[in-house]
């Protein structure tokens, strides 16, 4: 099964992800960090909670749209799975995809994940 087609639930917080995780324990789904909550918790908040969500049942996913300075901080801090826009130019994309397969960092793009609101 792919990363797609797992539920998608947007969290904000570490409370947030260990509700869901507790009502969807039996289940493999993605939490998406929300990219506003992103912005203003910061790189060392994010490292943090990829720590704490380290889950076999769960994908823990940093949403970041088209923010360049912020999908590369994200790969030196690897955080294993990111969500990007599909409107960053691909000269860009191609460098970008490139330092991150040297990571092992998987990309997705956010527009095609399931997003559920908070159950």
């Amino acid at each position: 099964m792919s990363i797609y087609e797992y539920q998608t639930f947007k969290i904000d917080s570490l409370s947030d992800a260990k509700l869901i995780i507790k009502k969807f324990a039996e289940k493999k789904i993605n939490l998406l960090h929300n990219y506003e909550s992103v912005i203003y918790q910061g790189p060392d908040f994010i490292k943090t909670l990829n720590k704490k969500l380290k889950h076999k049942n769960v994908n823990y996913i940093v949403e970041l749209n088209d923010n360049i300075g912020l999908i590369l901080t994200m790969i030196s801090i690897e955080i294993n799975i990111l969500a990007r826009s599909q409107k960053i130019k691909k000269e860009v994309l191609s460098k970008i995809l490139s330092i991150a397969r040297i990571k092992k960092i998987k990309i997705l793009y956010v527009e095609e994940l399931k997003k559920l609101d908070l159950v």
